[in-house]
């Protein structure tokens, strides 16, 4: 459905989009991730029209929208759009702001397209409410109702959650995954949040300066990240020094672990493994040894912060019963393998009598 081909976009004499390649398959729903100023939004107003690039392609449903002469208008690519901040017009109803994109269809057609969606994203018999009248999740249902109206090629949402609470957020987005689905729509999307992201994706992108790091299934890019700016990005992972014994394995604090392949290292060479809170759970035979320097109850699980003989410290959710005490022994053991690896600069620490120190002047 939706393709981009090496796309660069300057907007007062600054780069905003350095080279984005992009493809999102019919039927399926693409999610942006990345810091603020990252491109995100610049990247979806792109797709929509509202800005030119000054190189690249970008193509939907197989139709040339720029890359070739002049670029297609907005109202000419099929493209829906809901705002951050929904947009809705406040002096018209409920009925009116979904029709408000159908000025070409019969009066009847109208209303049975706007009945229609009503009914689908679950507002049956509020056509005749004014947006005022309507919560903050029923806002945002009348706004994906209103993109969804003229049968768009793709569905654009940018932050389109971000004015609800937390609460709300998770039942809407469950919510409008599932319209989605149910229409066959395809959908790109750009939020903060990350769990939001990974309940809603097919593919996920994660941004940084204007470039996508990686995109990817959310699994994938969860578990085996392309570089560590993406690994860092995602979850709460600590990353900790440790030596390349073998391929595929590495030597944390004096026990053997194992790492997904390291590019461009060899056996000897410095590494640093993320461990994620899940990464680890308590073995009476397993290979680390820690001591429980602190803790944050989290109902059905802990979160233990646990120093290892090197000094190196990491956080491990473990079950939140029966409890560890500060300052007791704990014994662990990898719970995914591969551990996550990435190769670090050889003259940057330095492990003497067990410890790792980083080296003077850095």
């Amino acid at each position: 459905m939706l393709r981009l081909d090496a796309v660069h976009v300057r907007l007062a004499g600054q780069t905003v989009l350095d080279g984005i390649d992009l493809s999102l398959p019919t039927g399926e729903i693409g999610c942006l991730l990345g810091p603020s100023g990252c491109g995100k939004t610049t990247l979806l107003r792109l797709i929509a029209g509202f800005v030119d690039a000054q190189r690249g392609a970008l193509t939907l449903a197989g139709e040339r929208m720029l890359g070739a002469g002049e670029p297609v208008p907005p109202e000419q690519r099929r493209v829906g759009m809901v705002f951050q901040d929904m947009a809705l017009f406040p002096h018209l109803d409920v009925a009116a702001n979904i029709a408000f994109g159908l000025p070409r269809e019969r009066r009847s057609q109208r209303r049975q397209r706007v009945a229609e969606l009503l009914d689908r994203v679950g507002l049956p018999g509020l056509g005749r409410r004014y947006p005022h009248q309507l919560s903050g999740g029923q806002q945002q249902r009348v706004a994906l109702a209103r993109a969804m109206a003229p049968r768009p090629r793709l569905l654009l949402l940018d932050e389109p959650f971000s004015a609800l609470d937390a609460e709300l957020r998770e039942q809407i987005s469950a919510d409008v995954r599932a319209i989605l689905r149910d229409q066959g729509s395809t959908a790109l999307m750009v939020t903060h949040d990350q769990q939001e992201a990974f309940a809603m994706a097919d593919r996920l992108g994660v941004m940084r300066q204007g470039r996508i790091q990686q995109w990817d299934t959310p699994a994938r890019l969860y578990q085996r990240p392309a570089n560590r700016f993406v690994a860092e990005f995602l979850g709460r992972g600590r990353f900790l020094r440790a030596r390349l014994s073998h391929p595929g394995q590495a030597e944390l604090d004096g026990a053997s672990v194992p790492v997904t392949a390291v590019h461009d290292a060899r056996p000897g060479d410095p590494v640093e493994v993320l461990i994620r809170p899940e990464d680890l759970h308590t073995d009476p035979h397993g290979p680390l040894r820690a001591r429980v320097v602190g803790s944050v109850f989290r109902g059905a699980r802990v979160w233990y912060t646990l120093a290892l003989n090197d000094g190196q410290q990491l956080v491990c959710s473990l079950p939140g019963h029966p409890r560890l005490a500060e300052g007791s022994r704990v014994r662990l053991a990898p719970a995914v393998t591969p551990l996550v690896a990435f190769r670090t600069d050889a003259g940057r620490w330095t492990l003497d009598a067990g410890r790792w120190t980083p080296d003077a002047g850095r």
